[in-house]
């Protein structure tokens, strides 16, 4: 009896390791799709970050549009920069995050035509929509910070 426990011990262990990196293999194919690569990409042109970057300055606060152009092109240069930092963090939390049969499903559609279509505009959509809800942040800190500060003083 012992020895069955112990070999099925030895058996679990030994392939949750095997899962684990399936699972990462899978995420790495998944974020070096072309269509996941297409989307990262925009993330980098200057354009993309024009309104998340009004959208996440105080009310009020206005950017010439040649400011906001070289403010652009510098966060543009800096994500290029730390693209294979953040295309790591990305792969770390997919198979963190996903499992197996989801990054298969995952890969499978992002190499349709529609699911190309679609996985090419995550970035774009995720900073419209980060650039859209940054007045409502703003907003909730300003009600929030008063509250939070007077349970922490308590």
């Amino acid at each position: 009896m012992k020895l069955k426990i112990s070999a099925a011990l030895v058996c679990l262990l030994l392939a949750h390791p095997a899962a684990a990196q399936s699972t990462k293999a899978l995420a790495r194919q998944y974020i070096e799709l072309p269509a996941v690569q297409s989307s990262l990409l925009g993330m980098e042109t200057p354009a993309m970050f024009g309104g998340f970057l009004q959208a996440s300055l105080p009310t009020g606060v206005k950017i010439s549009p040649s400011k906001k152009a070289a403010i652009s092109k510098v966060l543009a240069m800096e994500i290029a920069k730390e693209r294979p930092a953040m295309e790591k963090a990305m792969i770390e939390a997919a198979a963190k995050t996903f499992t197996a049969d989801e990054l298969k499903a995952m890969i499978a559609f992002s190499k349709t035509k529609l699911g190309a279509s679609a996985t090419s505009k995550s970035a774009a959509f995720a900073l419209a929509s980060s650039a859209g809800m940054a007045p409502s942040m703003q907003r909730m800190e300003a009600r929030m910070k008063p509250q939070i500060m007077n349970i922490l003083l308590q």
